[in-house]
């Protein structure tokens, strides 16, 4: 029996207007005794000590870390380091590879799985990272210290799906399926979930895909290896989306590179407008060092237990005068529906401006099955059938 998956071309994003500030910092909740805290990025983190009410008790590693409430959760991404090469929270593990956590709107998104999956699964439960709310997998590239925790991961919850190269072998998919997952095929940009999307597997010595947030304050990037180049990945993403770059982090792939050779880079990094940066992983010590002096205070530091915030855009159509979804302002897909499927699927998605659209769908082992849509469409929304071939729309007036 064939199961088969679904992956879309075209995808554009415009901007909207989103406010979460933060509130008045209250108390942390319980005193203590003998630690050290650390305030960062709107976060405390209580290291060791003991309670005062139980001055006896010795005091421990434990990192204990305490949120200030915000006035809109919800419109906030957090990009959590899982696994990387340094260590930024003390009591996590480091090792050569990386991972981060993704939290948006409405999902939570897994980017990466490091090497060493029981480095990982430390790291997860010494932050108190609850993976029943994950949602979906991706991988950049088909290297050991991107996806050698991937089945303690779906050992966990395989319940998800993890997008990955077109160019994966065939077993890799079949592993993935073997373990309850669904297997996504990736060689286009595409859009993971709402404000998420992939560059697409960029050809190059090794293929690889990088992530592209939208956010408030511009496009937040994230990349595995880079092995495509990362001032390549950058122009790719401004491709697909025309904004502004506010920041790149991730492994940039610079270990052998000459001070004179990454200077050049930065240089192309300002000229792309990027804001902010957080290098690491395979980008190399003093390579690192170059971008922290180039940027200074907006360089993010990175490292296991690092956590980033940032203000999510909202608003996805326009209202008219009655509160009815109108004119889609913006290239859309959703989930389509089941999936995996046998025999059919629907798959609904919305155009903005007369543009040309194609939609297809692959089975397991990549190879194309039909070309659902291949053709020039006006403004609308459309659901089809991938069984019957048929499509309708509605269309504002």
């Amino acid at each position: 029996m064939k199961k088969l998956f679904l992956f879309v071309v075209v995808f554009i994003c415009l901007q909207f207007n989103a406010l979460a500030q933060w509130t008045t910092k209250s108390p942390m909740p319980t005193a203590r005794t003998g630690l050290s805290t650390s305030a960062v990025n709107g976060k405390i983190y209580a290291i060791g000590g003991s309670l005062t009410a139980l001055p006896s008790v010795t005091p421990t590693n434990i990192v204990e870390e305490y949120t200030p409430e915000l006035e809109s959760q919800a419109e906030q991404t957090t990009i959590t380091i899982l696994y990387d090469n340094t260590v930024y929270i003390p009591g996590t593990e480091s090792k050569w590879g990386f991972a981060c956590l993704i939290k948006v709107i409405e999902k939570t998104i897994l980017f990466d799985t490091g090497w060493n999956s029981q480095i990982l699964l430390g790291n997860i439960d010494f932050l108190g990272v609850n993976l029943d709310s994950l949602d979906q997998i991706v991988i950049s590239h088909n290297h050991p210290d991107h996806t050698g925790g991937l089945d303690s991961v779906l050992g966990r919850k395989s319940e998800v799906s993890v997008y990955f190269g077109a160019s994966y072998p065939a077993y890799f998919g079949q592993n993935i399926l073997d373990k309850g997952a669904t297997p996504i095929l990736v060689d286009r940009p595409i859009e993971i979930c709402e404000h998420v999307f992939s560059t697409g597997e960029l050809l190059g010595a090794v293929n690889e895909q990088s992530l592209i947030l939208d956010t408030e304050k511009g496009l937040v990037i994230i990349t595995g290896c880079s092995h495509t180049g990362i001032v390549n990945i950058l122009n790719e993403a401004k491709q697909i989306h025309n904004k502004n770059i506010y920041l790149v982090l991730g492994g940039f792939h610079l270990l052998n590179y000459s001070d004179a050779a990454v200077n050049q880079i930065i240089e192309e990094f300002r000229a792309l407008g990027v804001e902010k940066c957080g290098a690491t992983h395979c980008t190399g010590e003093r390579q690192i060092t170059l971008f922290k002096e180039a940027y200074g205070e907006n360089y993010v530091p990175m490292g296991v237990g690092q956590v980033i915030q940032v203000s999510m855009i909202t608003t996805d159509v326009i209202e008219s005068d009655e509160g009815e979804s109108q004119i889609p302002n913006r290239f859309k897909i959703d989930q389509n529906y089941p999936n995996p499927f046998n025999p059919s699927t629907t798959i609904n998605y919305s155009v903005p401006k007369l543009s040309f659209v194609s939609i297809k769908t692959y089975d397991v082992l990549g190879s194309e099955v039909a070309a659902l849509v291949n053709e020039e469409k006006v403004v609308g929304t459309y659901e089809i059938n991938s069984k019957c071939g048929g499509e309708t729309m509605s269309r504002p007036n």
